[in-house]
């Protein structure tokens, strides 16, 4: 029968490591073999909690590159997409009146709301920055010229 203390670490390691991604599991299944060679059951807990620590620490600063890579992306894509329709339509711009609303607002903010919701289920994180960047967009547009 296993002593509490060493039921407990050995309980807290499993729970992150099957929360683990691919790579860093295997570094939290050594880890679980390793507390089986700590000799006394507070250094087995010690164990146990710092490897949760770092385990987690490594898991969450992973998974937040991941999510502000893609918001990133997704605003500099907004951007790439505005900068086309804006040179593409630089002629229209010379017009003004409701044409010209349409090629410097209105059709920007609707392709790149178009490519967020197209990526909405795969790449979430670029969709939010597309939205992100759409928001940033209109709301410059409403301060500085209506």
């Amino acid at each position: 029968m296993m002593p509490r203390r060493r039921r407990l670490a050995s309980t807290l390691l499993r729970i992150v490591v099957r929360r683990l991604s691919g790579a860093d599991r295997g570094w939290g299944e050594a880890m679980l073999r390793e507390l089986d060679v700590v000799e006394s059951e507070w250094d087995a807990l010690r164990w146990a909690v710092g490897g949760a620590f770092v385990l987690l620490r490594r898991e969450t600063l992973t998974d937040v590159r991941r999510r502000a890579t893609g918001v990133l992306s997704g605003m500099a894509l907004a951007a790439g997409v505005v900068a086309l329709c804006l040179a593409g339509f630089s002629r229209l711009l010379a017009l003004r009146g409701g044409t010209a609303f349409l090629a410097e607002i209105a059709l920007p903010v609707a392709v790149v709301i178009a490519g967020a919701v197209a990526c909405w289920r795969r790449r979430r994180f670029v969709a939010a920055g597309l939205l992100l960047f759409a928001t940033t967009f209109i709301t410059h547009v409403i301060v500085y010229y209506l």
